[in-house]
């Protein structure tokens, strides 16, 4: 039986106690994430490490965070989600609490690379236990309120973070996301996955899946974050050559549309189809990218914000579901895990790749090159 199957009429309420926890504990993870994410390079050049060792760091974080996803994803479905979730939890914390105590770059770069892969197996937990608690008649629509909690933190996690390193220093900022984490763990305390109540046939490894379902969204998905990547990595540095200032409010803009947006998209989807949804999207994201690459005004900008934020919520809502709507219980940790690794990978490769082509052609052609590519996700989802 497939996950689009499992559920029954009767059993089809959204807002469930396990529901509301885990998405709270979603939203503390994130937050102790992001304030660290903007802070981590500041806090690495303050212990004398060069642009390039910084790069390292943080494709380290990244590569770690990508590889414990995988391995996450099968501890999930083997030995339940809860344990690994915790298992995350724990790590980062320790990463955290050491971090503030080690002010030595070598120890700050392994102490990164360690809370990449804390970040990387928590984060599939989380997302593991809200599959399998969401009915699949609202599934769509469950998945974006679920990734509300993700928007939320990233609107409003890097301007607190960035405001406690600079206000309080970096003690202050590690102890505010150790303080997040143990938010996160009393929360999670109470929390029970459904994944060892279901009932035996769901778990029988006989159950036939395509496998295809997951990989195909999950790799369309990489194809968007690599113009997402070049976006998350280069916008400050172009928003600076054109003389732009605040720039930090494109990444508000671009979060709060996702925060409006996400639950009205799942309805769309269950009611319409993902198609409907998808395809729209990836034509926003496009116009998100050529303005971007034209613009030379704040105004502009903003409106990029606007195009690329609702282009982004309606393609990663449609995508995230996809790839784990049609997957028996047994295996939706794996079903994540693939979706996750893709995601940060096309975002790493996508921060490479613009790297070179800024050099070569400069942040507009870049720029350019980036919508360009997006052709090539929906040929590939369509065929």
């Amino acid at each position: 039986m497939s996950y689009a199957q499992r559920m029954t009429t009767k059993n089809n309420t959204l807002w469930t106690r396990g529901f509301i926890l885990v998405t709270l504990v979603n939203l503390f993870l994130f937050l102790a994430n992001q304030i660290l994410l903007p802070t981590a390079p500041l806090h690495a050049r303050s212990l004398g490490a060069s642009d390039e060792v910084i790069g390292l760091m943080v494709g380290a974080f990244t590569v770690s965070s990508v590889l414990m996803r995988y391995l996450a994803g099968l501890g999930a479905d083997r030995w339940g989600r809860r344990l690994v979730l915790w298992i995350g939890i724990i790590t980062m914390a320790a990463a955290t609490a050491l971090s503030a105590y080690l002010p030595a770059i070598g120890a700050f770069f392994l102490l990164r690379t360690l809370l990449g892969a804390g970040w990387g197996i928590s984060s599939t937990a989380s997302a593991t236990i809200a599959t399998d608690l969401i009915p699949s008649s609202r599934f769509g629509v469950g998945m974006n309120y679920f990734s509300l909690s993700t928007s939320l933190a990233i609107a409003t996690g890097p301007v607190v973070g960035i405001a406690l390193y600079n206000g309080r220093g970096a003690p202050t900022l590690f102890m505010g996301a150790l303080l997040l984490l143990a938010i996160a763990s009393a929360t999670a305390l109470p929390l029970q996955s459904s994944h060892n109540k279901v009932s035996t046939p769901r778990q029988e490894a006989s159950i036939s899946f395509s496998a295809w379902n997951t990989i195909r969204p999950s790799i369309t998905m990489f194809i968007v974050c690599i113009g997402y990547g070049a976006v998350t990595s280069f916008l400050p540095l172009f928003a600076a050559q054109r003389g732009i200032a605040n720039i930090g409010t494109y990444f508000t803009v671009y979060a709060l549309c996702m925060v409006v947006l996400r639950p009205w998209f799942g309805h769309l989807a269950d009611k319409h189809g993902y198609g409907r949804i998808l395809y729209p999207g990836i034509v926003l994201l496009g116009a998100g990218l050529l303005v971007l690459a034209t613009t030379a005004t704040f105004q502009g900008f903003m409106v990029s914000a606007l195009f690329y934020g609702i282009g982004f919520s309606a393609v990663q809502a449609t995508l995230q579901t996809q790839s784990a709507i049609h997957v028996p219980i047994a295996r939706l940790g794996w079903a994540n895990a693939i979706f996750f690794m893709l995601f940060d990978g096309g975002m790493g490769i996508g921060a490479v790749i613009a790297g070179v082509l800024s050099t070569a052609m400069g942040y507009e052609g870049m720029f350019l090159v980036m919508a360009a590519a997006l052709i090539p996700s929906a040929l590939f989802h369509v065929l």
